[in-house]
């Protein structure tokens, strides 16, 4: 699930602590990656987030549990879904009533 947003010269490493995130590392894209975990290690979210000139973009899912392909990004991935929609409702009032 996606979202873009105004940049409003947010420092994304703030921002994502401010969601409830922890910072995760960045990607070859130019993304951070940052996990908002439920206790253990899985299901967690994951959300990219990437910032433009003019937006800031942010890409949610939810991993269900840990790829088991050795080296590879495949998961149990949720993109849509009540659980993720839910999440990012969450962020949007987070970042939209600060």
């Amino acid at each position: 699930m996606q979202l873009r947003i105004n940049n409003l010269g947010y420092n994304l490493q703030t921002l994502v602590r401010r969601l409830g995130y922890v910072p995760d590392h960045a990607t070859e894209a130019g993304e951070l990656s940052a996990v908002r975990r439920f206790g253990g290690d899985y299901p967690r979210f994951h959300l990219y987030l990437k910032s433009g000139k003019e937006t800031v973009s942010l890409n949610l899912h939810l991993d269900q549990k840990k790829s088991v392909l050795e080296h590879a990004a495949a998961h149990g991935g949720e993109y849509a879904g009540k659980t993720v929609e839910k999440e990012m409702a969450r962020i949007r009032e987070v970042i939209y009533n600060s």
